[in-house]
């Protein structure tokens, strides 16, 4: 007959019928065909036979996978476990998962080796046990759920040491019928990394706030210890004063600057940084004056760019070894900050006062109560003050800022100067200011020259030394003015007892400012009267403006770059503007060579270059700068 099961495949009747053998063979076992099984003998009826029936219960044994060890969600990359001390979570929480076993395997913990206990015993007799004392560092917490195939393990970050490896083993009744005993367990583990940020970071070299002159080498070491784990970084910034930025005069250092460099400013961490120094400064360390002046919305930070540094580490400490080949007063007032850097943790900051020693960068000489007006002669410009001969003319002499020292000398010296007639020293007044940040200094002398006939065309020099062979030096001409009698081609009409002349003039510019005055007199006196003076006010425009560049013409990206456009003498004096043209890199080059490949004389030439940029297609944009205007 037919002993196939209907609908079950698998499944299937075999033995010998004749001796009564029915046994049940199920081909493939899967977990599915886990349960009770009944085999029933149906009686003879006319024996009377009682319904025989046996029942078994049939288990499905199932290896589980492979458990793995996540944290939180994911399994550590590399079986790598980083946990980053100090840390305000004080406990780490990992979870151990091996699914698809039947029976559900049962769960362990290993932690190099040793069994992880499930529960501690607290009664004071074992706390003294060294197992005990080590666990109870720990302080594990094992949660175990055998129907969800997991386990949780939760223990203390700070009693793991780098480098030790934490197990989890799982293991059920399929398992162990494996004929290889290695294979009764299965097992995962990740090695515990412990990440820890350097130490505070120290400069030894200078220690203390420093002073350089200008041009002078700067090198600084900056030290943590521990270096960390792994190694950390220690990084250069500096803190700059807002003048020092802004103040065009003030130079730049060659390859310093812009942002980038080691990394972007952390400026959470200078906010912190300078929280704690106004902290210091509360305490008593600075005074109200200067703690404003630290104020972080008054400070520019800029990182130091790596190129300028070297970074390595020696037995337990990090080393940074800072070199600037010439330091500029750009830095001057700077504070230079040495900062840690580390995936995990806090940066921590220390810092120094850099001051740079440097003169002014510029000095001015003025006249109190007249102008000094700027003159071309021979292509070259002069400054010149003009006045009568025996009047005194009152000179101020102005520096810039500067800092730690500077001194003025004024000197004259007539067109026939030598050496047996050398330069006279005039001795002038001098007063010494601090600048707004007060962090440096400037200069104002004041001298008074009475001018003789012999000073007509000489010149007097405001002379100023400051740190080192650094001079600056400003220059003004002494021209003296005479009365000079002026012919009328008018004839001199009288009207009773009244007399009046008309005087005709084509004034040229150089006759902007002159005095005019009409002299009358008879044979009555040999004194004349003299008519209030009239101030010749003469229009013309500038005949030439100049561009230069004030300091280096070529800087690298993110550094400031000053350009000077300059018109010469106009009255009114002359408004500057500023225009970007931006034009294509193809449009620019192919007007380029067309204006390369025409040949035509020279003069025919500029004019087609000029036709052609002025029939460029490029945008334009009007630029903001700082207008500075001299008196004429």
């Amino acid at each position: 007959y037919d002993r196939s099961v209907p609908g079950s495949p698998r499944y299937r009747i075999i033995g010998d019928v004749g001796r009564g053998e029915h046994t049940l063979q199920i081909m493939d076992v899967q977990p599915e065909d886990a349960g009770v099984y009944e085999c029933q003998v149906t009686p003879v009826q006319a024996l009377n036979h009682p319904l025989l029936r046996r029942k078994t219960q049939l288990s499905v044994l199932v290896k589980p996978s492979l458990p793995r060890i996540l944290y939180p969600d994911v399994p550590p990359p590399d079986n790598q476990l980083i946990i980053s001390q100090p840390d305000p979570i004080m406990r780490i929480t990992v979870l151990c998962v091996a699914t698809g076993g039947s029976p559900p395997p049962s769960f362990r913990w290993i932690l190099n080796s040793h069994e992880i206990p499930t529960k501690l015993i607290s009664t004071p007799s074992h706390f003294g046990r060294p197992e005990q004392a080590f666990w109870a560092k720990l302080a594990p917490i094992i949660e175990t759920h055998p129907q969800k195939e997991e386990s949780r393990l939760s223990i203390l970050k700070s009693g793991l040491n780098d480098g030790d490896q934490l197990v989890c083993s799982v293991t059920n009744a399929a398992t162990q019928m494996h004929h290889d005993p290695q294979q009764h367990n299965l097992t995962t583990w990740v090695t515990i990394r412990i990440h820890t940020p350097p130490g505070p970071p120290k400069i030894i070299n200078p220690e203390t706030n420093h002073e350089y002159v200008e041009g002078e080498e700067l090198k600084a070491v900056c030290v943590a210890s521990p270096p960390g784990n792994p190694f950390g970084g220690l990084f250069w910034r500096w803190l700059l004063q807002p003048a020092q930025v802004d103040d065009p005069n003030v130079g730049s250092i060659s390859g310093l600057g812009g942002r980038g460099g080691a990394r972007l400013s952390d400026y959470s961490s200078v906010e912190a940084y300078l929280q704690s120094m106004d902290s210091r400064a509360t305490a008593g360390g600075h005074t109200s004056a200067q703690s404003e002046r630290y104020h972080p919305r008054d400070l520019i930070s800029e990182d130091v760019q790596p190129l300028h540094y070297t970074l390595k580490k020696e037995k337990d400490q990090l080393i940074n070894t800072l070199i600037i080949p010439r330091v500029k007063r750009r830095y001057h007032a700077a504070k230079l900050i040495c900062e840690t850097g580390h995936p995990v943790g806090n940066a921590h900051q220390t810092s120094i006062n850099i001051y740079v020693k440097h003169c002014p960068a510029n000095v001015t000489i003025g006249v109190e109560g007249d102008t000094v007006r700027e003159e071309l002669v021979g292509g070259r410009r002069e400054f010149v003050v003009y006045g009568r001969a025996g009047k005194i003319k009152t000179l101020i002499c102005r520096t810039g800022p500067y800092f730690r020292q500077a001194n003025i000398k004024w000197i004259a010296q007539t067109l026939d100067s030598d050496i047996t007639k050398p330069p006279r020293q005039l001795i002038g007044q001098s007063r010494i200011m601090r600048t707004p940040d007060g962090e440096s200094w400037f200069q104002e002398s004041r001298v008074d020259v009475r001018i003789a006939e012999e000073d007509d065309r000489s010149y007097i020099d405001c002379r100023v030394w400051g740190e080192g062979d650094c001079r600056v030096d400003s220059r003004v001409r002494l021209d003296i003015i005479y009365k000079q009698p002026l012919t009328s081609k008018e004839e001199i009409i009288i009207m009773g007892r009244q007399t009046s002349l008309k005087l005709k003039l084509v004034p040229q510019k150089d006759d902007n400012g002159a005095h005019y005055h009409c002299l009358a007199r008879n044979s009555a006196t040999d004194v004349g009267v003299t008519s209030e003076s009239l101030i010749l006010n003469v229009i013309f425009p500038p005949q030439r403006v100049a561009v230069s560049f004030h300091g280096q013409s070529v800087v690298s990206s993110g550094q400031p770059l000053v350009i000077n456009c300059q018109a010469d003498t106009s009255n009114p004096v002359a408004t500057i503007t500023w225009w970007h043209f931006r034009c294509g890199p193809a449009h620019v080059f192919d007007q380029i060579e067309s204006v390369i490949q025409t040949n035509h004389p020279s003069g025919h030439r500029i004019l087609n270059d000029r036709r052609i940029m002025e029939g460029a297609k490029c945008k334009s944009e009007q630029l903001e700068g700082e207008h500075l205007s001299w008196a004429v």
